[in-house]
């Protein structure tokens, strides 16, 4: 029956398949060129390996691989990391020196010298056939031998290098076949150059620790201070505004350095799987590839780790500090709150006492105006009264007079309430 399959099925099975170095038989040389390539110029490097100069049955696996082979015989390889390509080409037979290239292969290290981006790590490589060979390019002093490290791999094959950079700006490996054979020699030799290139791309890292490590350090000096202010001072409001300060510079620093430190916590575990893949045999009197690498990777990648961790406890400090100093604001406000409803209860207390006098001020004056009256009304009406004082009039009516004054005061008042 068919079946639907994913979109991404074909790049998936192919990367598995992927063949990133050829089987090396000696003798032959490489060049190999790691170079770290900007996003804006990815289209340029597309083209410049469109412009590969292979024969036209060349193989394009991916679109991050290429490889192929000239009319020469010189094979070329191409392939895009992350953020990272590696230029290789392959130089079947010995040179008449080694580590250097006859003229009739200067096309293909033009190719090489004009790809986009800017080199991380360049290296020669001489591979020729046995140990006897090798002693003999040892001989000739192209390596600093108090530096050199050597080491024999499972299979038979020995290299060597310093690790130095020649005049060329070329580093140098020499490897010794020694009857190994070639798809194993190729797999041998693709670890050993993807343990530097990642080594190399790790330690990218350590260069943005050391140059924000001041920066960072005075920012923890900046929270320290502002903490000790909050203790004692009492200007909320600008020590408030100095965390907040220091928590966005300090996301900006995060920001300008999690993916360095991301990555060479990456490139680091991948180098030292290469060094544990490789099973590197070490030879007496020279150091050892494992020490070499553990040596200089391992503190770079510890470095790094420190930074990460001391970045990330910065901010969780300010984070702390700053809600604490918030909660000290809001509870002086919530005081502040707490002080003003008391004065206001005060206030209302007031008034309702000052609105009972002013009723009662109020049935005084209606009662006096009412009773006024009738006492003009009894007066008028005094000479046809017989046997009626109308004094008495006037007392026996004040009370109720009085009485429905508070009666109809007080209605109203309850009324407006």
């Amino acid at each position: 029956m068919p079946f639907t399959n994913h979109k991404d099925r074909e790049g998936v099975v192919s990367e598995l398949h992927l063949r990133r170095m050829p089987a090396l038989a000696a003798p032959l040389r490489m060049i190999q060129i790691l170079r770290v390539v900007a996003s804006d110029d990815r289209a340029v490097e597309a083209l410049h390996v469109a412009a590969m100069p292979i024969a036209q049955t060349h193989i394009r696996q991916s679109d991050r691989h290429v490889d192929g082979c000239s009319n020469e015989g010189i094979e070329f390889l191409w392939e895009q990391q992350s953020e990272a390509s590696t230029a290789t080409i392959i130089l079947p037979g010995a040179g008449i020196h080694p580590f250097v290239v006859a003229e009739h292969e200067n096309a293909a290290m033009n190719w090489l010298y004009e790809a986009p981006g800017e080199v991380l790590r360049a290296i020669r490589i001489e591979i020729v056939e046995d140990d006897l060979i090798a002693d003999a390019i040892i001989n000739e002093d192209i390596f600093e031998r108090d530096n050199l490290v050597s080491c024999r791999v499972p299979g038979g094959a020995r290299f060597w290098s310093d690790f130095k950079l020649g005049q060329d700006g070329f580093g140098r490996l020499l490897v010794a076949a020694n009857g190994m054979s070639a798809f194993d020699l190729g797999r041998a030799v693709q670890r050993f150059q993807e343990l530097g290139n990642y080594r190399n791309l790790a330690l990218l890292g350590l260069k943005v620790t050391q140059t924000n490590s001041p920066e960072l350090a005075v920012r923890e000096a900046k929270l320290l201070e502002i903490s000790e202010k909050i203790v004692v001072a009492d200007h909320d409001d600008l020590l408030l505004d100095a965390l907040i300060d220091l928590a966005a510079r300090t996301t900006a620093l995060n920001a300008q350095t999690a993916y360095r430190m991301s990555a060479t916590e990456a490139y680091s575990e991948v180098a030292l799987h290469r060094l544990h893949a490789l099973q590197a045999e070490p030879i007496a009197g020279y150091q050892t590839l494992a020490g070499f690498t553990e040596r200089r990777l391992l503190p770079a990648v510890k470095t790094c780790r420190s930074f990460g961790i001391r970045l990330e406890s910065l901010a969780q400090r300010i984070e702390r500090a700053t809600a604490q100093l918030r909660t000290r604001i809001e509870m002086r406000i919530q005081n502040q709150n707490s002080e003003m409803l008391a004065s206001m209860n005060e206030s209302s207390a007031r008034q309702l006492k000052l609105q009972h006098l002013v009723e009662g001020l109020s049935v005084v004056g209606v009662s006096y105006y009412v009773v006024g009256l009738i006492a003009y009304m009894v007066k008028a009406v005094d000479p046809v009264l017989v046997g009626i004082d109308s004094n008495h009039i006037v007392a026996y009516a004040t009370p109720a007079v009085i009485m429905v004054a508070w009666f109809y005061l007080r209605r109203r008042m309850n009324r407006t309430r």
